[in-house]
């Protein structure tokens, strides 16, 4: 997953660079990014579930992730 563990919510300049390095360039060109992605996790009755909530194995979540600039 794209989303580093433990945030919901990072920069993708952030995201493609170090300490990620989800944008390695074999060529060592710099790689930039603008705008953010946000992890959104909510149970099946569309309820906001917390990272640190406890979760119930094997129950349906919803986890849109949303894009910006």
């Amino acid at each position: 997953m794209f989303m580093p563990v433990g945030k919901t919510s990072i920069s993708l300049n952030e995201l493609v660079n170090a300490p990620y390095n989800y944008g390695v360039d074999e060529n060592g060109d710099l790689i930039t990014a603008t705008g953010n992605l946000t992890l959104d996790l909510r149970d099946s009755q569309d309820i906001e579930v917390n990272l640190r909530d406890k979760l119930i194995p094997c129950s349906p979540l919803i986890i849109p992730l949303t894009i910006t600039q």
